[in-house]
């Protein structure tokens, strides 16, 4: 079932000055498969659809570039995704330093204020990659967006999805573009637009559980003092909070991502003003106040909510996939959604691909992708758990741990071991998906 039709061309300008050509059709009256979000998770659907041949339709309410509110990581995992995509998207990211940079390493300090460097510096055996890259969402996801291909990928952005309807055989999808109301028959809707997804309200259930959900606060600003010439990622664990912590990630042109975030949980039970911890951090804190006396600071700090995977959500059912944020897929110790959204924009590329060569679009035959999106994540989906059950009294034993565990060496061994781990990982071995 084809939907394309006869495309124009049009270019949107970013602010830097760049520009990014979106083929544009009519919007078709039946599609296969309708991707609705074209954020990491659901760009990334699309990539690997067209990578694979198969038409469908991708929805997005925003105009691009827009900001996102994010930490603006790009993990091993998002480079993973993209190197399986095309190797030569690695080479573009070094390349651009003007919006991506590459990180090194990462500087853990100690509710005690006792820090610790952990660097990845390749061996002639390890992948001679930075181990991470962080790059503003308004620039990342344009990036993603150059990807798409409209050979197959029908894009509509500006266009808000207003209503979904089962239907015999698939989903009646409502749409409103420039005033005008239209209706898509799509055999599967692939999910992908975030924690507020219209999707997982319209044909499944929108419920936060607090356990399972991290609210955080991001503000960009310049002049951070003592930066590390290296460019490490810096968290930090203030004393006074429990499931949490304060980040400082640098960013091209002298900015840095700052930000805050800890469980909804916690926030709760403990009334915490999120704002106030922040604020706190950056005017107050003994170990952190005295790095942002001559910081400009670009903007308000800016909140946004996490889904952390360690909820069992339904990310199936007849006619559709929830992908990224609207399957609930952050990972719940770090925070970091980006990497999780791509691969679980990959695997539901997949099995809409299966889907399609079967003509089979139920739940029943589609039940593995439940388990496919998050087993990668299933280790730290139990000790986010085993921490969720420590007594209420567990904020100074974690202080105790976290300073014994940065003081000693052991974090920075760890992590340094990982890295390297991760980075041959993302760039030697595809994601390999169990249909």
């Amino acid at each position: 079932m084809s939907v394309l039709n006869t495309a124009q061309s049009i270019k949107v300008q970013h602010k830097n000055g760049s520009e990014i050509t979106f083929m544009t059709t009519n919007i078709p009256s039946q599609a296969d498969i309708c991707i609705i979000g074209a954020g990491p998770a659901g760009a990334t659907t699309s990539m690997f659809l067209s990578k694979a041949g198969i038409p469908h339709l991708l929805i997005d309410k925003d105009e691009f570039p827009r900001d996102k509110i994010c930490g603006d990581g790009i993990d091993a995992n998002s480079i993973r995704v993209l190197n399986q995509f095309n190797p030569q998207l690695i080479a573009e990211l070094h390349a651009d330093w003007q919006h991506f940079t590459p990180i090194r390493g990462i500087k853990l300090t100690a509710p005690n204020g006792k820090s610790s460097e952990a660097l990845h510096r390749p061996t002639p055996k390890s992948a001679p990659e930075p181990m991470y890259f962080t790059c503003k969402r308004q620039y990342f996801d344009t990036f993603l967006h150059r990807q798409l291909n409209p050979e197959f990928a029908n894009i509509q952005l500006g266009t808000q999805v207003t209503n979904l309807e089962r239907q015999d055989g698939g989903i009646n999808v409502t749409m409103t573009k420039n005033g005008a109301t239209h209706t898509t028959f799509a055999r599967l809707v692939i999910g992908a637009d975030g924690d507020h997804s219209v999707v997982l309200r319209k044909l499944d259930e929108r419920k936060i559980d607090r356990n399972f959900y991290a609210a955080a606060l991001r503000m960009y600003c310049r002049n951070v003092s003592d930066m590390h010439p290296e460019n490490l990622l810096e968290v930090y664990f203030p004393k006074k909070v429990n499931l949490g912590y304060f980040w400082i990630f640098p960013l091209p042109n002298g900015e840095m991502n700052v930000g805050f975030g800890m469980s909804s949980q916690e926030v709760s039970i403990k009334k915490i003003n999120l704002r106030h911890v922040f604020e706190d951090i950056i005017h107050s804190d003994p170990f952190f106040a005295h790095r942002f006396r001559n910081a400009d600071f670009l903007e308000t700090p800016q909140g946004w909510g996490l889904p952390l995977a360690a909820r069992e959500r339904k990310n199936v059912g007849d006619h559709f996939l929830l992908a990224g944020d609207a399957g609930s897929l952050v990972q719940p110790l770090n925070g970091e959604g980006i990497g999780s959204a791509m691969i679980s924009g990959l695997i539901a590329a997949q099995f809409a691909q299966k889907a399609v060569e079967h003509q089979r679009f139920d739940a029943g035959f589609l039940q593995k992708y439940q388990t496919e999106s998050s087993k990668r994540m299933s280790k730290e989906i139990r000790s986010y758990k085993q921490i969720l059950n420590l007594p209420s009294s567990s904020g100074q034993l974690k202080n105790i741990f976290l300073n014994t565990l940065i003081a000693t060496g052991a974090a920075k061994y760890a992590f340094e071991r990982g890295a390297r781990q991760w980075v041959n990982t993302a760039m030697h071995k595809p994601i390999l998906v169990d249909l």
